[in-house]
C-alpha cells in the first residue's frame, strides 16, 4: 500500500535484539484502517500473484524500451521500480530532463535525489527510478516514446 506501510519483524531473539538497537518507536501509532487493510490484504493471496504478473509485464515492456534505445540492461529480479543506469555522457538530472522532453514526456526520479551519500558516494548518482505505477497501456505508450529515443 503505497504510503500506507504496515511491517513487523520475526525471527531469532538475537537478530531481534540488534534491530531494537537501530529502530527507534518513532512511527509507531500505525492508523487503525491501515492496520484493517493489511490485515484483510494477509487473508487473500491471489491479489498478489495478479499484482506480480502485472509488475512483470510492466517491467518487461519498459526494459525493452531503454535497452532498445541504446542503454544498458538494468533489470530488476523483482520490483515495482526499475534503476535505470543513466548514459555515460549524463548525470542522473541530466538522464530524467531528457526523458521529461516534450517527445518522450516520460517522469522519472533522479536517483541522487531519493539516496544518501555514503563515505563519499551517492550511489544513486548515475542512475533514475522509474516507478511501474502507471496502467499497463500507459507503460506501452511510454516505452513507445522511449524507443524512439538514441542514447
Amino acid at each position: 500500500m503505497t504510503c500506507y506501510r504496515v511491517g513487523w519483524l520475526a525471527g531469532d531473539e538475537r537478530i531481534i535484539d540488534v534491530f531494537k538497537k537501530v529502530k527507534t518507536n518513532i512511527d509507531s501509532g500505525t492508523a487503525t484502517f491501515i492496520q484493517d487493510a493489511a490485515a484483510a490484504a494477509l487473508k487473500d493471496e491471489s491479489h498478489v500473484e495478479k499484482a506480480r504478473a502485472d509488475y512483470r509485464k510492466k517491467r518487461d515492456i519498459m526494459v525493452e524500451a531503454l535497452t532498445a534505445a541504446g542503454l544498458k540492461d538494468c533489470t530488476p529480479r523483482a520490483t515495482l521500480y526499475i534503476w535505470q543506469k543513466a548514459p555515460e555522457s549524463m548525470n542522473c538530472v541530466d538522464f530524467a530532463k531528457k526523458l521529461l522532453h516534450k517527445d518522450i514526456a516520460v517522469v522519472t526520479t533522479p536517483g541522487a535525489w531519493i539516496s544518501t551519500k555514503a563515505h563519499g558516494v551517492n550511489p544513486g548518482e548515475c542512475y533514475v527510478r522509474f516507478a511501474l505505477v502507471p496502467t499497463l497501456e500507459d507503460c506501452k505508450k511510454a516505452a513507445e516514446r522511449i524507443k524512439k529515443v538514441t542514447f
